[in-house]
């Protein structure tokens, strides 16, 4: 099981998201459906820039929204456990 730190999960974001606590959900990482790539964040309205993000998708679909730190982390785990299967 993998220790995914997420600010908001659902299907929307909104800016004030960006501002709360890390939540925690332990998810299995054969479970994940998607990853996206890091995306850019801008205020509805004003279209200020607020923060990058990524959305991690599992199968049952469930929706994490994560930090650029957190994407890191989950992809690092993720090559490691693949390079493990190969050996």
């Amino acid at each position: 099981m993998y220790k995914l730190k997420f600010f908001q999960s659902g299907e929307n974001l909104s800016t004030s998201d960006f501002d709360n606590d890390n939540q925690i959900v332990y998810i299995n990482l054969k479970y994940i459906l998607s990853i996206l790539d890091l995306k850019k964040f801008y205020t509805p309205i004003s279209n200020v820039f607020v923060d990058y993000y990524s959305l991690v998708t599992m199968r049952n679909g469930e929706k994490y929204y994560i930090d650029k730190v957190q994407l890191n982390l989950i992809l690092d785990e993720l090559k490691m456990n693949y390079v493990e299967q190969e050996f």
